[in-house]
């Protein structure tokens, strides 16, 4: 299956996160029912970090990284565009692990708690 970034949002400006909502919510739908996805931004012309936060860091939420390497292809980026794709996985990865970093320390305050 293709999504077309560039159809998805109704113009070649990828810069809000509004519109990176658009692209979330659309690929969303179709990464719960097909096998893999090719994302294409052939045609955009402007790329910001906001629409990518949104656009393709949220999945990160609903899919594991693991899953999105084998369903997502990401195609028709330009080396700048992929570094700031990758400074977005990189972040949202950190997150998710400063969250499950965070979640055992709780688990393991409560746990002391119980046994005292």
């Amino acid at each position: 299956m293709q999504a077309v970034v560039k159809e998805i949002i109704e113009t070649n400006v990828a810069i809000s996160a509004k519109k990176g909502e658009l692209l979330y919510t659309t690929l969303k739908q179709i990464l719960c029912s097909n096998p893999r996805v090719t994302v294409d931004f052939e045609g955009i012309t402007d790329l910001t970090t906001a629409f990518l936060n949104v656009g393709i860091g949220h999945l990160y939420n609903n899919f594991s990284s693991n899953e999105l390497n084998r369903k997502l292809e990401i195609v028709n980026l330009d080396e700048l565009d992929k570094y700031l794709l990758a400074q977005v996985i990189d972040r949202v990865k950190l997150n998710q692990k400063r969250d499950s970093e965070f979640e055992a320390l709780i688990r393991e305050v409560m746990d002391d708690g119980e046994d005292s």
